[in-house]
């Protein structure tokens, strides 16, 4: 596409106007930006923790919690409040419900036939 007078002089205008309205601003943005860097940097550099104080925090932790309560599934997902875990699928929920019916209806049969016989 060719360059016309319009489009260098509504170019050069631009030019003009963001010299004007954003002289200063820029240049306070990117040395507030520079100044937060740093501060973050230094901040980083005063959490660092060695190695030794790292393992002797972790020993201590270990000691105090001696007992650590793990939940096991069984065969139905529950734990032993009866809940079943988040990571796990509603789908697979409704359809561990739907096979647990299925065999609480058998054994029910199952249970009426023997007390028939």
């Amino acid at each position: 596409m060719a360059k016309s007078k319009r489009s260098k002089s509504v170019k050069k205008m631009k030019a003009i106007r963001r010299e004007t309205y954003f002289k200063g601003k820029e240049m306070e943005k990117l040395k507030a930006m520079v100044a937060n860097t740093k501060q973050r940097e230094l901040e980083q550099i005063a959490n660092v923790v060695t190695k030794a104080k790292l393992t002797s925090s972790v020993k201590l932790q270990q000691t105090e919690d001696t007992k650590v309560v793990q939940k096991k599934y069984n065969k139905n997902f529950k734990d032993e409040h009866g809940q079943y875990p988040i990571w796990l699928h509603p789908r697979k929920i409704r359809k561990i419900e739907a096979t647990a019916k299925k065999r609480a209806k058998i054994a029910k049969k199952m249970k009426r036939s023997k007390g028939r016989t």
